[in-house]
């Protein structure tokens, strides 16, 4: 083959020409459409960088949430924990008050129950005490001792205050009743007009006696003025010594 120089410019300028052809009409739009990729690409690529940021930052945001959310749970379980702590304490103190005050109740109670025992060991002791010196009086009564009793009622009665005195005379005067002695054993006549005698001074009028025997008072006399009683006699002594030691 021949070389020719002309067929050889004409590749040369064919060849620039191609180039100058692609360059104009095939290189811009195609750079143009690969700046514009790189670009988007670059977009892109910052969108993503900024979603990672944004992720990273969510994370450790999340992470710092976890670590607060677990402070505040902890702080939570404390306070919890502690106002439990202190109900438990609260219903401690009011279960021993509670507690407390039932046991002072029936202590209050046992001790009420043994007061009510002992005093009706007290009372059932001096009922027997008071039998047991009745039957004992019984068997020493005589007539000496009622003629005794009869003589001290006597003297008693000269020793009567004043306010005794006009309150017998109210009565009298009130009432008129009938003046009853009663003995144990039948009086002499000489006591009879003693007693008599007595009480009439007493009264400054003139008085009737009616007496009667009850071997009931054991030993001595019981006096009846209308709705005054003069007891000089062993059984009602006694019975007034029962009732006195029982509180009546």
């Amino acid at each position: 083959m021949d070389f020719n120089w002309s067929t050889f410019f004409l590749e040369i300028i064919n060849f620039f020409v191609l180039v100058w052809l692609i360059k104009h009409f095939f290189y811009k739009p195609v750079c143009q459409i690969i700046d514009k990729r790189r670009a988007t690409i670059d977009t892109e690529i910052a969108s993503a960088k900024t979603m990672q940021s944004d992720a990273e930052s969510m994370k450790e945001q999340y992470e710092n949430r976890l670590i607060t959310w677990e402070e505040e749970k902890h702080q939570y379980q404390i306070q919890l924990n502690q106002a439990l702590e202190e109900q438990k304490n609260q219903q401690l103190k009011l279960l021993e008050k509670q507690i407390a005050k039932e046991n002072q109740k029936n202590a209050s109670i046992q001790e009420k129950q043994l007061q009510m025992l002992q005093q009706k060991n007290e009372i059932q002791a001096l009922e027997q005490g008071v039998n047991f010196a009745a039957k004992l009086l019984r068997k020493l009564s005589s007539h000496e001792l009622e003629d005794k009793l009869v003589e001290l009622f006597l003297n008693n009665l000269t020793n009567f205050s004043a306010e005794q005195k006009q309150n017998l005379l109210n009565i009298y005067s009130e009432e008129k009743p009938d003046i009853i002695i009663t003995t144990a054993y039948p009086l002499s006549q000489t006591h009879k007009e003693n007693i008599h005698s007595a009480i009439q001074d007493l009264f400054k009028h003139t008085i009737f006696c009616n007496y009667t025997i009850n071997p009931e008072i054991i030993a001595g006399l019981r006096i009846n003025i209308g709705s005054y009683v003069m007891h000089a006699n062993l059984a009602d002594e006694l019975t007034f010594f029962s009732d006195s030691a029982n509180g009546r």
